[in-house]
């Protein structure tokens, strides 16, 4: 609250919007204490960090009727129709000191900064920075859609669906109707994206920026992605985002948030995480998101029931104005970079596998949204789990490994290129591999080489790292073929034991039976969804109704059944004596 008092003259209030093309000026009653006080007025536009206006900037008049006030006259080289405008005033005397902050709408009557070009046949993202004189989407795109109306041979208009409904629960992106005519307005923080037969112009008309003192808040969902882009047309820092969002469940929302941005790579949109709680080098909130239809996001937030992230007006030029986090959420430990990219060198996505603090449990994110067929994951071979980047809790002592699955829902095969270009904080000698699997079943070491995959088909790529040891003991594994390797004693008198191999790719379960020569199974045992390596198991010699089996030959069934359904048998005869 204010040590001094004023009084805003009811014209002169927040909600009215000014034209940037002429100097500002505003007027404030003094009410009571008022005596002595010297005058410092700051301002500019939103992008900026304010200046300090001198002379006429701020001074006292006396109005008709007696009443002292304080007119405030900005230049309108300091507002902007793009970024909008902000000022502060700040008041001293001999014993106090305050600060009162301005802004005003500005409205946009020139070009619209928010008008973009919409390319031919690419996926492009449409955003708002301000609120045009009229939102509806289709108005703002009639250069694609004629005459106001939506054909599908003239373009497609799409936006994820946060919130699905009972009818349609598992929509992700839903396609424009007229009954859902209201969801796709273009309002300040929606993402819609859009495919245009034919290259156009997209005009958004004329639009009032909103005022620097309005917070933005925006709903995100719960266990869901939300696509967002920022409401004001400069960029703002996520701790900025942080610190105006507080907490809420008891939690620091971006605890359980994850930040991705949409970056355009030659003719289509992939997602690259920006923020990623717990993994090292991704966990930064000095992290700064853009501004404009071309620096689109989507957020995913962890927690059991939605909440508001709040945008301040902030400008990350403005840091000076900040206060700072008790904590910057960093967390040592190190990561790799996978980068997939499809045969023209295109980056398709960004995997990150971190781990290295033992304080933190693992942690599988989530897969982002994608535009494409092409899906790349990691992959846990027991759970049959997909996840978007993974961070465990180990550390390089040895080494450890990861399962990359890539699916190919397209209709034409593609080739995909796995690297590992970046590493952070890696271990000192420390390197990565990664192993693809030939046509004979045996794993490979790959270096940077192309993976032919087929339409509806999926393969399965292995990150190994860790020291050089580690990194030949694995591949020494990972060749190993899937089957028996080794059976003893044979002869046998009163048990077997029965090394097997599981292959590296993902098993149901797998299954030794020890069958007579009339096929009647004497021994079963099942293990169901196995992580890949060796095992080993002993077999008891009793039959089904616990007794001795009688002297003869058998034979030693090993079933492997893939998720795929496909099935693997290797038999081994055996004597009893």
């Amino acid at each position: 609250m204010s040590i001094f008092s004023f009084e805003i003259p009811a014209t002169n209030q927040e909600s009215k919007a000014i034209n940037a093309s002429t100097d500002w000026l505003d007027t404030l009653i003094v009410n009571k204490n008022s005596a002595e006080i010297a005058l410092r007025l700051f301002a500019g536009t939103g992008s900026q960090k304010p200046e300090e206006i001198s002379g006429a900037g701020a001074q006292f008049i006396s109005l008709p009727n007696n009443q002292n006030a304080i007119q405030i006259h900005v230049p309108a080289v300091l507002m902007s129709e793009c970024s909008g405008f902000g000022a502060f005033l700040i008041l001293t005397n001999s014993t106090d000191s305050d600060t009162l902050k301005f802004s005003r709408p500005v409205k946009r009557t020139a070009t619209n900064c928010d008008d973009i070009a919409i390319p031919e046949l690419t996926w492009t993202p449409i955003s708002v920075t301000a609120k045009p004189d009229s939102t509806r989407a289709l108005f703002a795109l009639s250069s694609v859609f004629s005459n106001g109306s939506y054909d599908k041979k003239e373009g497609r208009l799409l936006k994820w669906n946060s919130y699905p409904t009972q009818t349609s629960p598992q929509v992700e992106y839903a396609e424009y109707s007229t009954s859902a005519d209201s969801q796709f307005n273009l309002v300040p923080g929606q993402v819609l994206w859009l495919k245009s037969a034919h290259a156009r112009s997209a005009h958004f008309g004329p639009a009032i920026t909103p005022s620097l003192t309005d917070t933005f808040a925006q709903k995100i969902a719960a266990s869901d992605w939300t696509d967002f882009s920022l409401p004001f047309n400069f960029p703002i820092s996520l701790k900025s985002i942080a610190l105006a969002s507080g907490k809420q469940i008891q939690q620091t929302i971006f605890d359980s948030l994850n930040v991705y941005k949409w970056n355009k790579i030659g003719q289509s949109y992939i997602t690259e995480p920006l923020f990623l709680p717990n993994m090292p080098g991704k966990n930064s909130l000095d992290t700064t998101m853009l501004a404009g239809s071309s620096n689109p996001y989507a957020f995913f937030y962890e927690g059991h029931s939605p909440v508001t992230l709040y945008i301040p007006p902030t400008c990350t030029t403005q840091g000076g104005l900040q206060k700072r986090l008790s904590a910057d959420n960093q967390k040592s430990g190190w990561n790799v970079k996978v980068l997939c990219s499809v045969s023209d060198n295109k980056p398709l996505s960004t995997l990150y596998l971190g781990g290295g603090d033992e304080a933190l449990q693992k942690r599988e994110y989530p897969p982002p949204p994608s535009l494409g067929p092409l899906s790349v994951t990691f992959f846990d071979l027991q759970s049959k789990h997909a996840c978007g980047n993974l961070f465990t809790e180990k550390r390089l002592k040895d080494g450890l490994f990861a399962c990359i699955k890539i699916v190919n829902n397209g209709s034409t095969t593609q080739q995909i290129n796995l690297s590992t270009p970046d590493r952070y904080n890696f271990p000192q000698g420390y390197s990565t591999a990664l192993f693809t699997q030939k046509e004979s079943g045996l794993m490979t070491l790959i270096k940077s080489a192309y993976q032919c995959i087929a339409p509806q088909e999926e393969q399965f790529v292995f990150l190994a790292a860790g020291s050089t040891s580690y990194l030949t003991s694995f591949s020494s594994i990972l060749r190993q073929p899937p089957g028996l390797s080794h059976v003893y004693p044979n002869p046998f008198v009163n048990h077997i034991t029965v090394h097997y191999n599981v292959p590296f790719i993902p098993v149901h379960k797998v299954t030794l039976m020890l069958l007579n020569t009339k096929g009647q199974m004497v021994y079963r045992f099942v293990q169901d969804a196995p992580a890949p390596g060796m095992y080993k198991h002993t077999i008891m010699l009793h039959n089904l109704h616990g007794t001795q089996v009688s002297a003869g030959t058998y034979f030693l069934s090993y079933r492997i059944e893939e998720t795929t359904k496909k099935v693997l048998i290797f038999t081994k005869q055996l004597v009893c004596l």
